[in-house]
């Protein structure tokens, strides 16, 4: 599967949006660009989220519904940067990442991903 990823801003705290993008066929005008799925969450209720997310760039990954697999593609594409902290939210962790500035500037980057969940 071919994916672009778009950003986009929260409505409710206005945090930065990453979704992936079918982009496989260009050729299937049914689904071609329609949303695969929202790649971060949005907690503006957690005070370390909603500080860290007012960064420029600064996003939450949305590791409970996205594949490892999908993540490792997106660091190995530079589309973010894992930060090396998370936040909680209910059961799960949530890691923080930054979209470097030369992805900022390209949201259209392309990467790939095996499967989805």
């Amino acid at each position: 599967m071919r994916l672009a990823v778009c950003a986009d801003r929260y409505e409710w705290g206005g945090a930065l949006a990453l979704l992936a993008l079918d982009a496989t066929d260009p050729g299937d005008e049914d689904e071609y660009l329609e949303l695969w799925c929202s790649l971060t969450v949005n907690l503006p209720g957690d005070p370390v989220a909603s500080t860290w997310c007012s960064g420029e760039g600064h996003v939450v990954l949305d590791a409970n519904n996205v594949p490892a697999a999908l993540v490792e593609a997106l660091v190995g594409a530079g589309v973010v940067e894992l930060a090396g902290r998370s936040v909680r939210s209910g059961f799960c962790s949530y890691p923080l990442a930054v979209v470097p500035r030369d992805g900022a500037d390209s949201p259209e980057a392309i990467t790939s991903a095996s499967e989805r969940p």
